[in-house]
């Protein structure tokens, strides 16, 4: 699909949106559009994201606290380091309970949307290892160290 965005936030940008529109259709007889409403995650977020999950994975390993790898060939669970996608797919599955119409894709989330699954795996991760593990989202202004965590 060859496209362009158009962002309309006024009654100026609609009737430029509108106008654009009628000379398409016009011009070319088939159109296919596509929207988003509401303010969507910034890219600063979706960085964010990233950099969260790999602060929890690092978090759980150095706190103790293992992941498990469930097999039928190993007929037992055993213990594995988290990873930053696993952290993720965590944070998916959040989401999909929460926004079920975002499709687990954290582009489609909005910017509250972003603070309620981070707000949901929080409180979860504090009441599951008795406070141990806390991390803070992380923002453009939290300075990163070691490891990708943020420095008090």
């Amino acid at each position: 699909m060859n496209g362009q965005k158009w962002l309309v936030n006024s009654d100026r940008t609609l009737g430029n949106f509108i106008a654009h529109v009628t000379k398409l259709h016009e011009t070319s007889g088939w159109v296919t559009y596509g929207w988003r409403t509401g303010r969507q995650r910034t890219a600063t977020q979706n960085n964010s994201i990233h950099l969260y999950c790999r602060m929890v994975a690092d978090e759980l390993n150095d706190k103790g606290f293992p992941a498990f790898l469930d097999s039928a060939i190993l007929k037992e669970s055993i213990e594995i380091d988290w990873t930053q996608s696993m952290v993720k797919d965590l944070w998916r599955t959040v989401q999909n309970k929460l926004f079920p119409d975002t499709e687990g894709k954290t582009s489609k989330l909005s910017r509250t949307e972003v603070s309620q699954v981070y707000d949901v795996i929080n409180r979860a991760l504090i009441e599951k290892t008795s406070g141990r593990v806390c991390v803070v989202f992380p923002h453009v202004q939290t300075p990163i160290g070691k490891k990708g965590k943020a420095n008090a």
